[in-house]
This record gives structure tokens, sequence and C-alpha cells, in this order.
């Protein structure tokens, strides 16, 4: 990780030398995505069939950096009580100095990944808890970076 972020800096030296200001500063604001703090929020369930059950999952990113930050997009594996369900992908968003913002999106999962654990839960009222692992993805001029991310929620 220290390598990377070396190398970050030393691009984004070289970007300031020759392609002006603005171009660091877009680099600036989305490298500093690594001091963000991530907050599993919630996991609604909305809707059950026969082969699947929707889940909306809710994120809140706080940007502590003297600058905004530009997040281009999340890609994170949901795990329920540390079983992998599906793939969860977020949006972007800016998220302006001292300020948060919630990130949304809805999941279907295959009811034969969870079902009978999703019973067992009922039936031993057992706590759940909730992960999502994976990468955040910020866009550059000089290519894509992503930083990894993992974030908990207990119930």
């Amino acid at each position: 990780m220290k390598k990377k972020i070396a190398g970050m800096v030393v691009v984004m030296l070289v970007l300031a030398g020759s392609s002006g200001c603005a171009l660091l500063e877009q680099v600036q604001q989305r490298l500093a995505v690594q001091n963000c703090k991530f907050h599993f929020v919630d996991a609604r369930a909305h809707s059950f069939s026969l082969t699947d059950l929707s889940i909306d999952l809710h994120l809140k990113v706080t940007n502590p950096n003297p600058i905004s930050v530009i997040i281009d997009k999340l890609d994170l594996l949901f795990f329920i009580n540390e079983r992998e369900t599906v793939t969860a992908a977020f949006g972007g968003g800016t998220i302006k100095t001292d300020e948060a913002i919630t990130m949304n999106t809805t999941v279907r999962i295959p009811i034969l990944k969870v079902g009978m654990m999703l019973v067992d839960i009922i039936r031993k009222k057992k706590k759940v808890t909730y992960k999502l692992e994976g990468d955040v993805y910020v866009n550059t001029s000089v290519g894509t970076f992503r930083f990894p991310v993992t974030i908990l929620k207990s119930h």
C-alpha cells in the first residue's frame, strides 16, 4: 500500500509540473478517498419471491479531508454472517469537505444462497452480521486507481 501511495504521489508531482493546477486538483480529489470513513447504515429486505429477495443497502461515506472527494464507483461483495451472497455495485458521488453522503444500491440475492441461513437466523434468533468488502474506484487522467475497503455491521 505504501508503494502504491508513493507511486501516486510521483504521478501527481509529474502532472502538477506538466499539466497545471486543475489536473492536480482532480487527482487530489480522487486520491483523498483513502482518508474517507465508510459506515454500513443498514440493509432492508423489501421484496421476496420463490427465487430471490431484494435488499436495499445504505452506506454513509464521511470526508474528513480539506478538499472535496470524488468517488467514481464501489464494487463490494455482500456477506451475511460471513457467507458471500452477491456483488453490490454503488454509483459514485462527490463529498464536500467535512460532509457525508449516503450511497444506496439494491441487490437481488438468490434464495438458494441464503434460504437456510435466514431460516436459522429467524428460528434461533441469531445475531446478523453484514460485511461489504471490495474496492473503491477513482478515475484520473493517468488511469483508474482502486483502494480496498471493508465495512462491517452487526444486529
